[in-house]
């Protein structure tokens, strides 16, 4: 009879380090794509695309961004947009509608809707402008924290249907676009500093008595066409 011996440790050491880095592979997943994005990708499905009917939509950024990096060292813009989004998402993370679609440069863009289809849209508005409004609150706790006078440009607008899905393969980007996209894009980048500039369907989808609302006179701002628009 013969015994065979065999040395498993180095056998094991190779198992934990492949659970290791698929690991830090699915948590760079999740940090990146919202969580229901990146379930689907990690079980093999590469091609992902959807409509969704109605969706509200908000960007935001800061006022005279450009001008005041140049002020500011490449650390200093760095560290106060990182604590300004990270306040950012812990607000965005506790609406249940809500969804971080993704920062360009100082522009945070969010959406409402798109993994709860069946939300009415008196939540999907309702949520998105008080997310809107906690955005307002944020910018003045960084100014607070870092000593800045940060302003920021908010515009909302609730429509669809919208259409959303992964680009890219080695980097994948979440993205959705559509007419109500456009539409928010257009609210903020024209709209007054440190105000929530919603649409006519926004107006009236949300739950009135919980908000200040006031119109502002058509046509002072740029967006497809004359529109009605409210803050």
């Amino acid at each position: 009879m013969a015994l065979i011996f065999r040395d498993i440790g180095d056998e094991r050491r190779q198992q934990m380090l492949i659970e290791l880095e698929t690991e830090k592979h699915m948590s760079i997943v999740y940090q990146i794509l919202p969580h229901q994005i990146a379930e689907r990708l990690l079980t093999e499905q590469k091609s992902i695309s959807m409509t969704v009917d109605l969706v509200a939509i908000s960007f935001c950024d800061i006022v005279s961004f450009t001008p005041w990096c140049g002020s500011q060292t490449p650390e200093g813009v760095v560290n106060t947009l990182n604590v300004m989004f990270n306040l950012f998402d812990e607000s965005c993370n506790q609406y249940p509608t809500m969804t971080k679609i993704k920062c360009i440069g100082d522009c945070y863009m969010s959406a409402s809707g798109i993994f709860t289809p069946d939300a009415p849209p008196e939540v999907l508005g309702t949520e998105m402008v008080c997310f809107c409004l906690d955005m307002i609150t944020g910018i003045g706790e960084v100014n607070r924290q870092l000593g800045t006078s940060l302003q920021i440009r908010v515009g909302t607008a609730i429509g669809g249907p919208i259409s959303a899905g992964v680009m890219g393969i080695h980097k994948p980007v979440f993205d959705i676009w559509g007419d109500a996209v456009n539409e928010a894009n257009g609210l903020e980048s024209s709209g007054v500093p440190m105000k929530v500039h919603i649409n006519k369907l926004m107006y009236d989808s949300i739950q009135k008595d919980k908000f200040i609302i006031e119109k502002r006179e058509t046509g002072t701002y740029l967006v497809s066409g004359r529109r009605d628009v409210y803050i």
